[in-house]
């Protein structure tokens, strides 16, 4: 019993080892991930350093970052013909999943599944946290063309996370935010966001209380105060 105690106690410390590790890695990684993420979303970012920034740990974002350093920054109101424009030269989200594709090239064959399933869970959170936090922190306006090019964003970066590592589930977790704050965006009316409200998908809990769907929908250029301002959801 003695000899078992022994192998159970150190089985313990190796797994919280094992989880400390995995935790200092992502402390390193999301300030880069969060300085690239910021380069691309934001015109006034020094968009080559924080591009390099991420290269030192990906060993490959050169061309991202040059690419990203001619970008004036993402914008959701547009105009038929900017939408048309993005759709073959995407301004964002591709270049993003590049980057994101280089810095887990790194670690994807020199970890085991399960340590590679963590840290891509781990950059899923840092993404969509600083992702949710750019678009709440500033006064984003959005019209329907722009919603539509929101939500491409977001179902283009989730998609990339949830085929890496088999982390789907963490990566659904992860963006639950974002996805709901997209279909509040791509309703119709507003009176139509009470479709949407509330409602679990695959698997995943709405998280957006009523006074944050409001203020996403008075982001839309079409909608009146007033009509949001009436709405009841509960």
């Amino acid at each position: 019993m003695t000899c078992l105690n022994a192998l159970e106690d150190a089985s313990a410390e190796l797994k919280q080892l094992l989880l400390a590790s995995r935790k200092k890695l992502l402390k390193l990684l999301e300030p880069k991930i969060a300085s690239y993420l910021n380069s691309l979303l934001s015109p006034s970012s020094s968009a080559s350093s924080a591009a390099s920034a991420l290269a030192a740990s990906a060993n490959a974002l050169s061309s991202s970052g040059s690419s990203s350093s001619r970008r004036s920054g993402v914008q959701y109101e547009l105009t038929e013909a900017m939408f048309t424009f993005n759709e073959a030269n995407d301004p964002f989200a591709h270049a993003f999943v590049r980057g994101l594709r280089s810095l887990l090239a790194a670690f994807r064959g020199n970890l085991s599944r399960s340590n590679y399933r963590a840290i891509v869970q781990g950059v899923a959170v840092c993404s969509a946290t600083q992702l949710e936090s750019w678009f709440l922190s500033r006064a984003t306006r959005v019209n329907q063309l722009g919603a539509l090019q929101f939500d491409k964003d977001v179902r283009v970066i989730s998609t990339f996370l949830s085929s890496e590592g088999g982390a789907g589930d963490e990566v659904r977790e992860a963006f639950a935010a974002l996805t709901q704050l997209s279909e509040v965006l791509n309703v119709d009316t507003p009176q139509d966001v009470q479709d949407v409200y509330g409602r679990r998908r695959r698997g995943v809990a709405w998280t957006l209380p009523a006074a944050r769907v409001k203020e996403v929908l008075s982001r839309r250029v079409e909608f009146a105060d007033a009509a949001i301002n009436k709405l009841v959801l509960k």
